[in-house]
């Protein structure tokens, strides 16, 4: 997983996070594509998922027994 931990794929999902908004609206799909979904998957999943400077969490959860 290291190899895939670049500054290069850093840039590129925040380049594509900013330009799925400018292309949403150039080819005016706004009301059609849900584009705030798609910038929240980048911003809370994708770009987190990948970027070393944001520590790992882990949650434990105990059962209703536990």
């Amino acid at each position: 997983m290291e190899k895939m931990l670049t500054p290069e794929l850093s840039e590129t999902l925040k380049s594509l996070r900013n330009k799925i908004s400018r292309a949403a609206t150039s080819l005016n799909l706004d009301d059609q594509l849900n584009v705030l979904s798609l910038t929240n998957i980048l911003d809370n999943k994708l770009i987190p998922m990948f970027s070393p400077d944001l520590p790992l969490l882990a949650a434990i959860c105990g059962g209703g027994s536990s």
